[in-house]
């Protein structure tokens, strides 16, 4: 097996029906790099494998959450199969799954309950949370929910980062202009204008 056969075969290993891909270590061990500049090289190695395989649509992703590489669609195909993969959601259940998402990324980690109960404003959650543990996307402990690596398999969360700061950003903008816009009213009345 060459190098490219090889790191393909750790990049794509599943777990069940979910890639897991492979560690740092692994692909190291694998590839029998054992020098000082082995992860030097095993970068090299990635983004020529990185190369190759745009060809086809795809390309080498780090998974942040479980400290995995692997293999995925390009972004505009992931795109249409993060879609697909939500869209086999029912739309409580998708909003469940993104409000502890979002809970998770904000507290970054374990998620009580509660407080997804008040964030979604239901009386009731435990059957989404079993069918969501069910799917592999979370794991339940007594009042915490934590989220599985699967989930950041489907969804870039450095993307949901940027549109919430960019939400922020909107927001913040529009509570200004009301004080600019009476601002400009006082200095209508006082005569002054600004240049």
């Amino acid at each position: 097996m060459n190098e490219a056969e090889l790191m393909i075969y750790l990049l794509t290993r599943k777990n069940g029906n979910s890639i897991i891909g492979a560690t740092e270590k692994e692909l190291l061990n694998g590839l029998v790099l054992t020098d000082r500049n082995a992860r030097y090289k095993l970068i090299q190695l990635l983004q020529e494998l990185n190369t190759n395989l745009a060809i086809l649509g795809l390309n080498v992703k780090y998974n942040s959450a479980n400290g995995r590489w692997f293999i995925a669609f390009r972004d505009n195909v992931a795109d249409i199969i993060e879609k697909k993969t939500f869209a086999m959601l029912s739309s409580t259940l998708a909003a469940t799954l993104f409000t502890i998402l979002l809970l998770s990324i904000s507290t970054g980690g374990p998620v009580q309950k509660s407080e997804i109960l008040e964030m979604r404003n239901r009386k009731r959650i435990d059957d989404h949370l079993r069918e969501l543990r069910d799917l592999g996307y979370i794991i339940v402990k007594k009042s915490t929910v934590s989220l599985t690596p699967k989930i950041f398999y489907y969804i870039n969360t450095d993307d949901i980062i940027k549109e919430i700061q960019n939400i922020d950003q909107n927001q913040a903008v529009k509570k200004l202009e009301p004080q600019k816009k009476s601002a400009n009213k006082n200095d209508k009345i006082s005569g002054k204008r600004k240049e």
